[in-house]
């Protein structure tokens, strides 16, 4: 059992902290929170197979071939008691028994197990909840399973606060803390159409989110899609940028750019690379020899990137197309683009677009936020913003940019305005905050 902190300790729920906007929001808030002094434990339903680095996380995943021994998904064995270590098996989204190594305390100075001075305790913990659904049964019972075991773990762990992330985990979180009285912040980071599709989840939605002590949003228009009873527990919280997007090298007086357009994404249907493959064939079309120097450069990775590929050999864009897939340091790797474009049909909050702005690099968006990308950007003053799924203005825009340098310098430096709204220490405060007033409320 991971003991008791003294009054700041949050319980973080997610499925998993696979690659993806959710997951990077929750890591980088939870090592935010453990530096602030704050008790974190993660609790995730699985262990994904790439999963997002937590540099004080207490766990270890036991490589093929380690000596492990018995145990059952989420029950720890092989426990240590000098070194406070233990294995338990977590379930991976295929439901693969994979064993953990686990540090849920150490001995201090004095001899005495628990919490270090000021209540960090030695790292940030983690918890497994998945069940096999072998043992659920059908979906409703599958639920129910969920949501007891849900129970045990609040029991176990006695949070003081608990903040989950996305759809049917805040329907969880909140039905499975109310015999505790734990106070629980649920994080929409979708758009709300998409995270509750259907009646039925948008019934659930509008039932139980009353009882959270407030419903985090990132627009306004997200917060709009709920009834008043929901809309008025409502906070608007920005996504951070993390630090790498805001450090100064000196680029923002450089005049002249690379010749590259670049774009970062999961390479799946919504985010739409086909369109820039499509409109940057059509770019070097055109007569000017600049223009036809251009690169285009592609990072990220997905179950299109192959068709992807297929598509820039049919276009004849091969040798100017670059497909990176996921790297390292991407804001190194950007800084100095020509152009950055967004192509989603729809987005949450788009943190790469964010990321390409406080960058100060020239952006094209779609306007992929129903009433919401107005929040981010003002089309023609720090960013172009151009309808979905429009290959013609997505083609005239990146074009615009690329023959007006006047331009391109005006949306550069407006753009890097934003990074004050979007700096993590700012928007770290916020999440505390409004922490701290659900811990206060309860009281």
């Amino acid at each position: 059992m991971v003991r008791q902190g003294s009054g700041k300790h949050v319980a973080m729920y997610i499925g998993s902290l696979c690659m993806g906007g959710a997951e990077h929001v929750m890591v980088n808030l939870a090592e935010a929170l453990f530096a602030r002094g704050w008790r974190v434990t993660l609790v995730t339903t699985y262990l994904a197979e790439e999963e997002y680095e937590v540099p004080h996380g207490l766990w270890r995943r036991i490589a093929a071939g380690e000596a492990v021994e018995g145990g059952v998904p989420g029950a720890a064995v092989l426990p240590d008691p000098e070194e406070g270590k233990s294995i338990v098996y977590a379930l991976t989204p295929s439901e693969k028994r994979v064993p953990v190594e686990q540090i849920s305390w150490r001995l201090s100075g004095e001899g005495e197990t628990g919490m270090e001075a000021g209540g960090q305790g030695n790292g940030i913990a983690r918890v497994f909840s998945g069940i096999a659904s072998g043992e659920t049964g059908g979906r409703l019972s599958a639920f129910r399973h969920r949501v007891k075991r849900l129970e045990s773990i609040w029991k176990d762990i006695k949070p003081d606060v608990i903040l989950s992330f996305i759809g049917k985990n805040n329907l969880m979180a909140l039905l499975s803390a109310r015999r505790f009285h734990i106070p629980v912040i649920v994080s929409i980071r979708a758009i709300p159409e998409l995270e509750y599709p259907g009646r039925l989840m948008r019934i659930s939605a509008e039932m139980l989110f009353p009882h959270a002590a407030a419903v985090a949003v990132q627009t306004q228009a997200a917060a709009d899609f709920f009834t008043g009873a929901v809309r008025s527990r409502a906070v608007v919280i920005s996504n951070a940028v993390s630090r790498e997007f805001l450090a100064e090298d000196g680029s923002e007086h450089r005049t002249e750019r690379e010749r590259t357009i670049v774009a970062v994404g999961r390479m799946d249907a919504n985010k739409r690379f086909d369109l820039l493959l499509r409109a940057f064939s059509r770019i070097l079309r055109e007569k000017e020899a600049d223009i036809n120097k251009y690169q285009l450069i592609l990072y990220g990775d997905g179950e299109d990137r192959s068709r992807l590929e297929t598509l820039a050999g049919e276009l004849g864009i091969s040798e100017q197309t670059h497909f990176m897939g996921r790297c390292q340091g991407i804001a190194d790797r950007i800084r100095h683009a020509g152009v950055y474009c967004l192509m989603s049909d729809t987005e949450g909050m788009p943190n790469t677009l964010i990321e390409a702005l406080c960058l100060g690099i020239p952006c094209v968006t779609t306007d992929c936020i129903p009433g919401g990308i107005g929040q981010i950007v003002l089309n023609g003053e720090n960013a172009l913003v151009i309808p979905v799924g429009d290959e013609d203005a997505l083609t005239a825009s990146i074009l615009r940019i690329i023959r007006d340098p006047a331009l391109a310098s005006r949306l550069s430096e407006n753009a890097r305005r934003l990074r004050e709204r979007y700096d993590p220490e700012r928007v770290t405060e916020e999440w505390e905050q409004m922490l701290k007033r659900a811990m206060t409320a309860r009281k």
